[in-house]
């Protein structure tokens, strides 16, 4: 760290710390493109039931918020 506490290190050359981020990057991006093709394949019950679980999430989220918001779907009946 430098003396300002930021993290940066000084004496690093700015070519290694792109070699790092781009790295960072890529890594970001297959696990990004990995999980896109576990939800795939996941059954159409189950990508139904996340598709509540986050219109719960967002329901709570904007009443907190005093928003509008359509109520989840009820699939119990």
């Amino acid at each position: 760290m430098d003396s300002a506490g930021n993290g940066v290190n000084s004496g690093g050359s700015s070519v290694s710390r792109s070699s790092e981020v781009a790295e960072l990057c890529e890594r970001l991006y297959r696990a990004k493109e990995e999980r896109r093709r576990h939800l795939a394949q996941l059954p159409f019950e189950e990508k139904v039931r996340i598709l509540v679980e986050l219109q719960k999430m967002a329901y709570e989220t904007r009443t907190a918020a005093g928003l509008p918001c359509p109520k989840p779907w009820d699939l119990s009946g």
